[in-house]
């Protein structure tokens, strides 16, 4: 059983819409069964990686039940997986499952716990943009 459901590779990816185009590798319209199943595949190795130190029993119930947390990461991921597959990764997918790696490393070693994480998504945006008072001057 898999960490996510579709609703949540749907929200992850932006809604359904974008989630079928992201999935349909053939052009029929319909998202690539073969190719999602990969992908989450992929993602919830992704997870248990990072969570070793769990029982089998543990990482069972948690998948059987996965927190909000541990959804969040494992959808990303998978959406993740699925623009690598059709080559659309930017340097900000790349510093956002380093985020992710960072968090799973903390939940291993019991640094935070799986309930204690918000569930916001953050981008990374790196500019030269002088926002200081001086920089800002005249705007408005």
């Amino acid at each position: 059983m898999a960490y996510t459901t579709q609703q949540d590779l749907d929200d992850a990816a932006g809604g359904s819409a974008r989630f079928v185009e992201l999935a349909d590798f053939d052009g029929d319209g319909a998202a690539d069964a073969a190719m999602v199943a990969r992908c989450q595949a992929a993602a919830d190795g992704f997870v248990d990686q990072h969570l070793r130190k769990y029982s089998p029993a543990d990482l069972a119930a948690l998948r059987a039940t996965p927190t909000a947390t541990i959804k969040r990461i494992a959808a990303d991921e998978a959406i993740f997986r699925l623009r690598e597959q059709r080559r659309q990764i930017s340097e900000d997918d790349r510093k956002s499952q380093e985020l992710r790696r960072d968090e799973l490393r903390a939940l291993g070693a019991d640094e935070i716990r799986p309930a204690d994480t918000k569930t916001a998504r953050a981008r990374f945006v790196e500019n030269e943009s002088d926002v200081s008072r001086e920089g800002t001057k005249g705007m408005w």
